[in-house]
């Protein structure tokens, strides 16, 4: 199915811009960023480039998929922006099926989204997964909405995540980091050695190639933060997050070498939570997860609220 000419343009680098205006609009946070968006709906080039439609009031980001259950060519319309965006999409929807019927999967929406949508043609996707072990993805599980201070703040205090950050910088060197673009091929190391030996994930390394050419719009270390954290002079850590409101920022990517260096995972978190502060930022967003294991990790970092994202499906 060739989406281009029916209504929907490739994504490109300069996009960056046109995503980062929207998302300022945006009433949520989470999901509403550059970074999410773009690898959501399959990255940049490739053979199944990510899509985007855009008008003054709507802009989404459209991807092909197969789907793990059985293999079936599908639809994501990613995170739509924009006050006319949720209504455009059974529009669209109902052109896309003129041209070739398949599932159509709308992804981290809100639960008024959602709602407006399963009035419209859509169903619930429990019945319909899109992965036989995460129905929604990393939307599955709630996503975690963190105080930076507050949880910088525990860092004084003896707690289980203060223990193990003190036994982390007991015992290795004082960290250094490397910003991307310039580290992009360290950035690669770290994602394929996180995948190395996993069978629990259902993600890939092909996924974060998106995250790791091509920025997020503005300033690396002030509108974004997009790095490689080095141990003893070994890529340790690869992580990306972007801002998703004046005082907020949404972390995509936290990989971390957590076999040779115990007590990585949490220290890259806390490091970025570091640096996000000493720019501005308040509130981080850990976003949803696909297991209970990634949930519960998530926990240590002492959550004060979370937010439900939902998908829909037209069948």
């Amino acid at each position: 199915m060739n989406l281009i000419p029916m209504f929907a343009s490739t994504i490109e680098t300069g996009d960056n811009a046109l995503f980062r205006e929207a998302s300022e609009r945006d009433e949520t946070h989470y999901g509403n960023s550059w970074y999410y968006i773009v690898q959501a709906a399959g990255g940049i080039g490739g053979k199944k480039p990510g899509l985007k439609y855009c008008e003054p009031d709507a802009l989404m980001a459209l991807g092909l998929f197969e789907r793990p259950t059985d293999g079936a060519e599908c639809v994501h319309i990613v995170r739509p922006l924009g006050r006319g965006a949720i209504r455009k999409i059974p529009e669209l929807a109902q052109e896309m099926e003129r041209k070739c019927k398949m599932p159509i999967y709308v992804k981290n929406i809100t639960a008024k989204q959602r709602d407006y949508l399963l009035g419209h043609g859509f169903s619930l996707v429990e019945p319909y997964p899109w992965n036989p072990h995460a129905a929604r993805e990393d939307d599955t599980f709630p996503g975690q909405i963190i105080d930076i201070g507050q949880t910088l703040g525990s860092l004084q205090r003896s707690t289980p995540l203060s223990r193990k950050y003190r036994k982390f910088l007991k015992y290795y060197d004082e960290p250094t980091h490397a910003n991307l673009p310039d580290s992009a091929g360290d950035a690669r190391a770290v994602v394929g050695n996180f995948f190395s030996g996993r069978r629990d994930v259902t993600s890939t390394p092909y996924d974060y190639r998106s995250m790791i050419e091509y920025p997020a719009y503005g300033e690396n270390g002030k509108d974004y933060f997009a790095y490689v954290l080095y141990v003893s002079g070994m890529p340790t850590g690869f992580v990306v997050a972007d801002r998703n409101g004046r005082e907020s920022v949404g972390v995509y990517a936290n990989m971390a070498n957590y076999r040779d260096f115990p007590g990585m995972s949490e220290f890259l978190l806390l490091d970025l939570f570091e640096r996000a502060a000493s720019a501005g930022y308040k509130t981080a967003y850990l976003g949803g997860s696909e297991t209970q294991e990634v949930f519960r990790f998530k926990e240590k970092f002492q959550p004060v609220g979370y937010e439900d994202m939902h998908w829909v499906v037209r069948i």
